[in-house]
């Protein structure tokens, strides 16, 4: 957790409500250490019921956090999300968590009536030898069915999900060649010299690129790091230029990275057909909330117009040719200025990071709940109502045996039926965010 102004406020807030003395002067000690929050609070009336404020009010404005509250000398540690939380907030326990635990207290009664009649009846389980024999030969045909649909329900399962990642490969990829295309784009503007107008600025820029990067300066409002403080003074703040400028060439070589992720492709004049993984988009995510070619060239474009030469013609060239490859209709009659740089720039935040980043991340999801439960069923229902039966019939004959494979049979049978139409609710459930792009 870092303090920042939210955070500030928030407490703020939450100290004013309570009506606890001085609320500023004591969110000037706040101190982070380890990524723990240490607020110390000297006295209060309520001290339980200041932390269960805090806590409520953490929980609905950040998604996770570590904060230790000393109040009268009394430390509480809160902690969010905790094992429970993260158990109840997987997407089958948010679904379904009602219905799942009343699914095994049902499946539990055939063994808890069984063995209640067991312990207060005169029969035996050697008594039952031939009627658990009968009874457990009719569960393995039971189980030869049931493992019939479920095999047959994940197989089409299967083919369904690789269908339906299919479907989304093609806009992948022109999402990622789009991509591609843009990133060539900065490649070409940090290395076309003259498009700063100021003396030597792309030289001292390209300079600061290995001591600081866009991430770092991006953090920079929230870090209590003082080596970042201090590099952001020495090479943004007390440099001969403008901290936009740098701040833009910073983020435009974040697209490009010289000396780190940077494949012979980007040097191509063709396109890459390269697909990014969740984990390489997460690299530019920052991009879709502070896009600062949007800010120089439009929202501060009367302040900054004059800072920028857009003449060059050996790199105006490959600006254009990616930008035609880029989106050909759109731009068949594009000139290397500002105004295409910002229609680009404007595509890649609003469209195509966020599309792209949505379909790689579902095409990049394992096996669904419901596909691991049912394989779950399938080979409990195989090892004790097939293997484990069969084996101890052939070896070690005994009531036990058939009875215990009668047992878990009928409570895996059980359980799924009692589940499922919950199950099928869950499978039908759809994401604004993610099922509709």
């Amino acid at each position: 957790m870092i303090i920042d102004v939210t955070l500030t406020n928030l407490l703020f807030k939450i100290l004013s409500d309570l009506n606890i003395d001085n609320p500023a002067g004591l969110l000037k000690n706040l101190v982070v250490k380890k990524g723990v929050l240490i607020v110390k609070i000297d006295t209060a009336s309520n001290p339980k019921k200041l932390v269960d404020a805090i806590d409520s009010y953490f929980k609905s404005n950040y998604q996770s956090f570590k904060v230790n509250l000393t109040i009268a000398g009394k430390t509480y540690k809160l902690r969010y999300p905790s094992f429970k939380d993260r158990l109840l907030q997987t997407p089958f326990m948010m679904q379904l968590s009602m219905p799942f635990y009343w699914a095994i207290l049902v499946s539990c009664l055939p063994l808890l009536t069984t063995a209640f009649c067991l312990k207060f009846s005169d029969i035996s389980i050697t008594d039952l030898d031939h009627e658990a024999k009968e009874i457990s030969n009719y569960y393995v045909n039971i189980c030869f069915l049931l493992s019939t649909l479920i095999i047959t329900y994940l197989i089409t399962k299967v083919v369904a999900i690789k269908q339906e990642k299919n479907n989304r490969i093609v806009a992948i990829r022109d999402y990622s060649n789009q991509l591609t295309e843009f990133r060539r784009i900065c490649r070409n503007l940090i290395y076309d010299p003259s498009l700063f107008t100021a003396p030597n600025f792309a030289r001292y820029a390209r300079g600061i690129t290995s001591k600081i990067t866009f991430q770092e300066l991006e953090n920079f409002n929230s870090s209590n790091d003082e080596d970042l403080h201090l590099k952001v003074k020495n090479y943004i703040v007390d440099s001969n230029f403008s901290e936009i400028l740098l701040k833009l060439y910073l983020q435009l070589h974040s697209f490009y990275i010289e000396g780190g992720y940077n494949p012979p492709f980007m040097l191509a004049t063709h396109s890459a057909n390269y697909i990014y993984s969740s984990k390489e988009l997460k690299m530019w995510e920052l991009f879709t909330e502070n896009n600062l070619i949007w800010y120089v060239f439009d929202n501060e474009r009367g302040n900054y117009e004059n800072h920028f030469d857009f003449s060059n013609q050996a790199h105006a060239k490959p600006v254009v040719s990616s930008a035609k490859r880029f989106d050909r209709k759109k731009y068949k009659d594009a000139k290397y200025s500002s105004d295409l740089l910002l229609d680009i720039s404007m595509d890649v935040q609003n469209e195509v990071l966020p599309n792209l980043t949505t379909l790689v991340k579902k095409n990049e999801e394992g096996l669904p709940f419901v596909f691991k439960y049912f394989i779950f069923c399938f080979a409990i229902i195989v090892l004790f109502g097939v293997v484990v039966k069969n084996f101890f019939d052939l070896f070690y004959p005994t009531p036990f045996i058939d009875l215990l494979s009668i047992m878990v049979t009928m409570m895996v049978l059980i359980h799924i039926f009692v589940s499922l139409k919950f199950i099928l609710r869950g499978e039908l459930y759809m994401s604004r965010k993610t099922d509709y792009l």
